[in-house]
């Protein structure tokens, strides 16, 4: 019973992750490394004179970089070292590179620890035929759990399934503690700002309400370059700077290469954000 449960709770999870990775809308913004070199590509090309200045950008390259922009768009160049700070010491990248491993191929919309997606408590406590009915739901509107709500799947199951409180901490003791009573009492409370920051991935920004990825980061980062006040707005007690500089110093850690496919272009972008938010 319990290998064909595993079986079964793996399926699952396997089913939404790949969801996940293709319920992107057509009018959802692409947050990959060639989206946001081209907003780059698009931005310097709004500021080139239309005359025949010699000084020009040629129009035949396919990205034509100012002189002394912060930009980096070399994917082939190795990312900076530096020393080791206190800082550095104390960070700690494993879950971000463990759950990396499960984000399916093609996708960076991932931004929850892996207990959250992880529906085996709530198959025990709700049985097989539920499970199955209650991910039905959410596949039937994945848009809505996933980019409106941004809900992680445990917590919109609980929710659609009806589960008490009660059944889940019986299965949950039953299988030998997979969440603490705080956990608990969070997965079944309608505190949807505290589950979002307690249960996201470091690698994903919070800012009223919503989950950004690092990607997302930066495209805003590009969007609004020219905005610095208007950037700042996402800085609310330090938050943004903080996460960037966590991110900083996580890519020059080298553990992020497989994640991430130009490293030096987000280095980059974090670096000219920095700047404009500590200025």
């Amino acid at each position: 019973m319990i290998n064909n449960k595993l079986k079964l709770i793996i399926t699952l999870l396997i089913l939404t992750s790949m969801l996940l990775a293709s319920c992107v809308p057509n009018n959802t913004t692409s947050t990959t490394d060639n989206s946001i070199i081209s907003d780059i590509e698009s931005k310097n090309d709004n500021s080139v004179d239309n005359s025949t200045d010699e000084s020009a950008p040629d129009e035949s390259t396919p990205f034509s970089e100012p002189e002394n922009s912060d930009v980096d768009t070399s994917e082939e160049s190795t990312p900076e070292t530096s020393d080791v700070s206190a800082a550095e010491e104390s960070d700690d990248y494993s879950d971000i590179v463990v759950e990396a491993g499960y984000v399916p191929e093609g996708t960076d919309r991932i931004f929850y620890q892996y207990k959250v997606f992880d529906l085996y408590v709530l198959g025990e406590a709700i049985g097989d035929d539920a499970l199955w009915d209650t991910v039905s739901k959410i596949q039937a509107d994945p848009y809505y759990y996933y980019y409106e709500l941004q809900w992680p799947d445990l917590y919109a199951c609980i929710k659609l399934s009806g589960v008490t409180k009660e059944a889940f901490e019986k299965s949950n003791a039953e299988l030998g503690h997979r969440y603490t009573q705080e956990e608990i009492e969070l997965l079944f409370s309608d505190d949807v700002e505290l589950l979002k920051k307690t249960f996201k991935l470091k690698v994903a920004f919070y800012y009223e309400g919503k989950l950004f990825t690092l990607q997302d980061v930066c495209k805003i980062i590009v969007d609004l370059a020219e905005t610095d006040a208007y950037l700042k707005k996402y800085n609310k007690d330090g938050a943004l700077v903080e996460y960037l500089q966590y991110m900083e110093r996580a890519l020059k850690s080298g553990k992020f290469v497989d994640v991430f496919s130009n490293v030096n272009l987000y280095l980059n972008l974090i670096d000219s954000a920095l700047s404009q938010l500590t200025e």
